[in-house]
């Protein structure tokens, strides 16, 4: 008997620490990583129509995280002296994206949540 209530005990645990772990729906998160060789500003078009302007991340450096509903999210990338170029962001909830800059181009990855 005392086994059996050691080992209910371990499983309700067990899960609980599992549930406290998961995400429910939560809007993706996205952290820019300026990797080019001047500051680099950004305009986000969210898939809710919003504009958001993250001004002259320094090189070497990263913008801070933001939220966003899920969807088609647009990043309009001027690089300081440099070239201007668009990055799109298909997102979904539970998922943080770290958006890599570089002097012409962007490559996004993706991190779940749950995993």
């Amino acid at each position: 008997m005392k086994k059996i209530i050691i080992l209910i005990s371990v499983l309700v645990l067990s899960l609980g620490l599992n549930y406290c772990n998961s995400c429910d729906g939560e809007n993706p998160r996205v952290i820019l990583n300026n990797g080019a060789s001047n500051n680099a500003s950004v305009q986000v078009q969210t898939s809710g129509g919003n504009t958001i302007n993250i001004n002259n991340i320094a090189p070497g450096a990263s913008s801070a995280q933001q939220s966003f509903a899920p969807g088609t999210i647009t990043f309009t990338i001027t690089i300081q002296g440099g070239a201007t170029y668009t990055h799109t962001l298909d997102s979904v909830t539970c998922f943080d994206y770290v958006i890599n800059i570089n002097n012409n181009a962007a490559v996004t990855q993706a991190v779940d949540r749950n995993a």
